[in-house]
């Protein structure tokens, strides 16, 4: 497709990949203005039906006018290929940032968050759902302007003869739970995708990472989240139970608006670790081995090993008898140091006080009895020696 002309728009790279569509940067001839080209599957553009829904939700998207709602300037076909004509952003994904390793500080990502939480509450007011909130489709501009797409393209693939038996697009790791079940979607299933994605914007983590799509589709369905400070324990108790009603299963106990979700958000964090750092943790882009929940964090880091014994140097005394090393070796042939409260070995007040000689160190006391008995057909000797090490 590179150098292709297509309906007045010369097509010069490609910037980005689906299942569905291919998004190519693209020179728009008759304005000679840069714009994102989006040009749909020959499998979609094929089914009139798809291609009749296909502009009409192009309409409605390019009626959208907010700042930070990505402008729609045609929605059209041309050699039998359905095309959408956008907005060109001089800037990565939310998506690329995240996968970056880089991480994003609380405050950076809260900043992203308002402005989508904006938008899709206006869109939202108009009547529209977007039904594919996803990083991917945040787009990040100088200064970090945020620009929400692909309005309405979900909604027109799902209307075409594709996907008519019962089957719904999104993507997994996003989706609400009545979009699985097949109810008719509201603004909470947008708000929903958007409390996921700021859940893995601030831990690298997706709510639910399960690499096969059946357990994916049940942990929406039916199992609770990871809370995010288990993840991340700077985030805090209180960000915890901002997202608990942000997952809720039911659509009924969500936030009202996004834009209030933000804002509880907001608040919670502020008043936690995390808002205070300059960077945020290195995000995980890879998603774990397969495990059900998975909880990171949740084994025991091993204690520190315990400080080497001093070594003396040339010409220095030796301790003090009352003062023994924690810890320290005994020397070679040796019983254990005696230690306070300890279950085995001889205590200090077990020992003699004959047996303590000089003012400290090491004193061999060798108690040598020889008793020689002797008896008519033989004699036999019988030497006992008894060492002690005392400290």
């Amino acid at each position: 497709m590179i150098g292709r002309i297509l309906e007045g728009y010369r097509i010069e790279s490609e910037l980005g990949r689906g299942g569905q569509a291919v998004v190519y940067r693209a020179t728009q001839l008759a304005l000679q203005r840069q714009v994102a080209l989006k040009i749909v599957s020959h499998q979609l553009s094929a089914d009139p039906s798809f291609l009749e829904r296909f502009k009409r939700e192009g309409i409605a998207a390019a009626n959208l006018d907010h700042p930070h709602v990505i402008p729609v300037y045609e929605a059209g076909e041309a050699d039998g290929l359905a095309f959408l004509s956008m907005k060109f952003v001089d800037g990565p994904s939310l998506d690329g940032v995240i996968r970056s390793g880089q991480g994003l500080s609380a405050q950076r990502a809260m900043s992203i968050l308002r402005q989508v939480a904006e938008a899709l509450d206006y869109a939202h007011g108009t009547g529209l759902v977007h039904r594919d909130i996803k990083p991917a489709n945040i787009l990040l501009g100088p200064g970090d302007h945020a620009y929400l797409s692909d309005f309405g393209l979900t909604r027109a693939i799902e209307g075409s003869k594709l996907t008519s038996s019962g089957v719904w697009m999104g993507t997994l790791e996003y989706v609400a739970p009545e979009q699985i079940k097949g109810s008719a979607l509201t603004a909470a299933a947008d708000r929903y995708a958007l409390a996921v994605v700021a859940y893995e914007t601030l831990t690298g983590r997706s709510v639910f990472d399960q690499a096969d799509r059946t357990a994916l589709l049940y942990a929406h369905l039916h199992e609770p989240h990871v809370p995010p400070s288990r993840r991340r324990p700077e985030l805090g108790p209180g960000v915890d139970e901002v997202f608990a009603r942000a997952l809720a299963k039911d659509p009924a106990h969500r936030p009202a608006t996004s834009v209030g979700f933000v804002e509880e958000l907001t608040g919670a964090l502020q008043h936690s670790p995390a808002w205070t750092m300059a960077t945020a943790p290195t995000l995980v882009s890879q998603p774990p081995p397969q495990q059900v929940a998975p909880t990171a964090g949740s084994s025991t880091p091993p204690p520190p090993p315990p400080p080497p014994p001093p070594s003396p140097g040339a010409g220095s005394q030796p301790p003090p008898p009352v003062s023994p090393p924690a810890g320290s070796p005994p020397p070679p042939q040796a019983a254990p140091p005696p230690r306070r409260g300890a279950a085995s070995g001889p205590s200090r007040s077990a020992i003699p006080p004959w047996m303590l000689l000089g003012g400290g160190g090491v004193a061999l006391v060798a108690i040598v009895v020889v008793v020689m008995l002797l008896a008519s057909g033989g004699d036999s000797t019988i030497t006992q020696t008894v060492t002690t090490f005392v400290p």
